[in-house]
């Protein structure tokens, strides 16, 4: 889902667990840059605590608060935002960004795919 919606060719991904991992996998074939931050150094990251976002989509793949993210991101404005974290309609991320994804809302959408596309399924 991630990927078929990512538009962006410069991606920063927050994490470096096995979601992180995942995730980077499907969207590194559309990324032209694609930065991990990570609070753990695993090799390929970057350190969390450096402000390292200069533009372009937001992958939260960790559990970190939403007010360390607006901190993190130091009043800039990514281009999308997918926030994959457990506690993201609880604790979100208050950003400007238009094309925000929450991990309902991207749950929620698949589920109303489903629904339209059970009856297709059906007659096949």
């Amino acid at each position: 889902w991630v990927r078929k919606n990512l538009t962006d060719q410069n991606v920063h991904v927050i994490g470096a667990g096995q979601l992180a991992q995942e995730v980077t996998t499907y969207v590194t074939k559309n990324c032209r840059t694609l930065m991990v931050h990570s609070r753990s150094l695993k090799p390929g990251t970057v350190p969390l605590s450096g402000k390292l976002f200069n533009g372009g989509a937001l992958i939260i793949a960790a559990p970190v608060s939403g007010e360390f993210l607006k901190d993190w991101l130091g009043g800039q404005t990514p281009t999308q935002v997918f926030d994959l974290r457990e506690t993201s309609n609880t604790d979100p991320l208050i950003t400007p960004c238009e094309q925000h994804y929450r991990l309902h809302d991207i749950f929620a959408q698949i589920e109303s795919n489903r629904k339209r596309l059970e009856p297709v399924l059906k007659q096949a």
